[in-house]
């Protein structure tokens, strides 16, 4: 079970450098904001969608890892019986 804990912990921060780095590259040029005037968040479409993979890949990887988890324990009773 460690090996695989240390193996989708590996995957997901590769993936999420590589987010981290698509995200940085997409990063648009903000025009600055006229004085006493409230600006939304400068925040391309791109990035939008990185900030969504940001949140769904580690859940994905939490389910994967509490799958993996039952199915051993589910083996393991077996195993017992």
């Amino acid at each position: 079970m460690k090996q695989v804990i240390i193996k989708t912990v590996l995957i997901l921060l590769v993936f999420e450098t590589i987010l981290y780095g698509l995200y940085q590259y997409f990063r648009i040029n903000c025009t600055p904001c006229p004085p006493n005037q409230k600006c939304p968040p400068c925040i391309s479409d791109e990035q939008s969608i990185i900030i969504d993979l940001f949140i769904i890949i580690p859940l994905v990887a939490i389910g994967y890892l509490l799958y993996v988890n039952k199915e051993r324990i589910k083996t393991a009773t077996e195993n017992i019986n």
